[in-house]
């Protein structure tokens, strides 16, 4: 099964390609402790839960990016 917006962010920064797609969209990301407390969350949620930091827009580049990459 492959990487979307519904993927766990600790599942997402697992594999290298798509760890590198995050860090696009979040300078950083591989090394803020935030993310790391929120790695059994999906995507989907860390974006709602972002106080409008992250876009709705963002995560669906995000997801067809992730998506791209295949299983």
């Amino acid at each position: 099964m492959g990487l979307s917006k519904d993927s766990k962010l600790k599942d997402v920064m697992a594999n290298p390609e798509a760890a590198a797609i995050i860090e696009q969209y979040v300078p950083g990301a591989k090394t803020d402790t935030r993310l790391k407390l929120a790695g059994g969350l999906s995507l989907t949620k860390i974006v709602s839960m972002s106080g409008g930091q992250l876009s709705p827009a963002m995560l669906e580049e995000v997801d067809a990016k992730l998506k791209a990459l295949g299983d």
